[in-house]
């Protein structure tokens, strides 16, 4: 029953999505170095995600360009089509020692949850995404290019190396199915 009304909510997300194919993949499954995956991802992230290029708070001009394009119906259609696809990993990069990062994520853990599988809706799943895209964000964080005070805190003093491993081991996690679906207790029971 839950299946079918994320279902059902995510069709007309379906259509606005083909504008967002040729970066994130016709089902949210990128394929594009530096370029983040949207299957699976929790719908409240992603709506909260377009809001933010949408009013300038996050900063890129394509996605600003596209955001501003969508009303708030759009952006929630998208999100629940978006977060009902399953995901893809995109593995680590060749020659990198993925399972030496794991000891870096200590801090990471407590928001964006083991092995990176948030079940919180206000912190991505990092499971399974693009090293180079996971890398370049930690760094942009660290740098105060992209603005959160949590993460600023969190991956200051990182060295670039130990940045590129971290993203390396999310990278080659697998990101559960129905990780990103947020279900109430009322739901759960029906």
């Amino acid at each position: 029953r839950i299946a079918q009304a994320a279902q059902a909510a995510s069709a007309p997300g379906a259509q606005t999505a083909a504008a967002c194919a040729a970066c994130h993949g016709a089902d949210g499954n990128s394929v594009m170095a530096g370029t983040p995956s949207l299957a699976g991802q929790h719908a409240g992230y992603l709506v909260a995600a377009l809001n933010a290029y949408k009013s300038g708070v996050r900063k890129d001009a394509t996605m600003t360009a596209q955001a501003t394009k969508l009303d708030n119906t759009s952006i929630e259609s998208l999100a629940a089509f978006y977060s009902a696809q399953s995901a893809t990993p995109r593995g680590a990069p060749a020659g990198v020692n993925a399972a030496a990062g794991e000891p870096l994520t200590g801090k990471c853990g407590a928001c964006h949850g083991a092995k990176g599988q948030s079940m919180d809706a206000k912190y991505p799943i990092l499971a399974g995404q693009d090293a180079t895209y996971l890398a370049a964000t930690i760094k942009a964080y660290a740098s105060g290019a992209r603005a959160n005070a949590e993460m600023k805190a969190s991956v200051t003093g990182m060295k670039a190396a130990d940045i590129d491993l971290v993203a390396a081991f999310y990278a080659s996690q697998t990101a559960k199915a129905g990780a990103a679906k947020s279900v109430s207790a009322t739901e759960w029971a029906a």
